[in-house]
């Protein structure tokens, strides 16, 4: 279910994005919900399924981009093994923290986007702001996606009761 509501959330998240502004990183600051997206599935999903996912997005990305394909496989699926790696060892998240990762995740994907775009120069300031503008979004991005599984885990809990 958490699959789901990933990949649907990804793809309006990219349609929206690629519809409203340029989708080649450069010197305009967006609303870009997917560094927040891949830091929720990393926290609720396990490794390999969730790689499989990640790529998946990264190939929805590079089809709304200019940019060549393995510029987003390599940032997503990079950010989501980051993500992957201090969930596995941490002992405790707290929610600050989760929206921190959000920043640096953000950060993570501007610096390999802008690399392949040949346009590195922005990254200071307009990559570090576009992360606080990620990690200011990433609360209300956690929150709907948690809505949305919840949801969807009542929905199915009780279809599965009727039979």
């Amino acid at each position: 279910m958490v699959s789901f509501i990933f990949l649907i959330f990804g793809y309006f998240s990219l349609l929206i994005e690629s519809t409203l502004y340029f989708f080649d990183y450069s010197n305009f600051l967006h609303i870009d919900l997917i560094p927040a997206l891949i830091n929720w599935y990393a926290l609720n999903e396990n490794n390999w399924k969730g790689s499989f996912f990640i790529a998946f997005l990264a190939t929805l990305a590079s089809l709304f981009s200019i940019l060549p394909f393995t510029a987003f496989l390599l940032a997503y699926i990079l950010a989501f093994w980051i993500i992957t790696y201090i969930k596995i060892n941490l002992l405790e998240l707290n929610k600050i923290q989760i929206h921190f990762f959000t920043f640096f995740i953000s950060t993570e994907i501007q610096v390999v986007l802008l690399l392949w775009s040949g346009r590195p120069e922005l990254l200071w300031p307009n990559g570090m702001i576009q992360g606080l503008i990620n990690m200011a979004l990433s609360p209300v991005v956690f929150l709907i996606l948690n809505k949305l599984n919840l949801l969807l885990n009542i929905i199915i809990k009780q279809k599965d009761e009727t039979g």
